[in-house]
């Protein structure tokens, strides 16, 4: 599990690091190679599981803006034997969680 120290510390960094940080160096290698690394350190649980096991990690994604990018990301966890757990909106100016094909995704996640 986390320790609430773990994650101020995180936190901090990203604040202190912030302006280093940018959006294209989020590649889907980058991601699989993060997920490779916690993946040898952590259990990795789904949301509804016991959080308070040692040394889980509770992923979590809020599908703001694109079920397409969420579907890539959850497949690249599929191939790296990561859970995760998705919360998609059932209200976004982006997607319509009604919509088929979104229906699809949500079901394939």
């Amino acid at each position: 599990m986390f320790l609430w120290e773990e994650l101020i510390f995180i936190i901090i960094a990203i604040m202190r690091y912030k302006n280093k940080f940018r959006f294209q160096d989020f590649t889907e290698q980058k991601y699989r190679q993060y997920l490779q690394k916690a993946n040898r350190k952590f259990r990795f649980i789904r949301f509804e599981e016991e959080r308070f096991a040692e040394n889980t990690c509770l992923w979590r994604h809020d599908i703001d803006t694109s079920p397409h990018r969420a579907l890539k990301l959850a497949q690249i966890e599929n191939e790296e034997g990561v859970s995760a757990t998705y919360f998609f909106l059932l209200h976004s100016n982006r997607y319509n969680f009604l919509e088929k094909e979104i229906v699809d995704i949500a079901k394939e996640i």
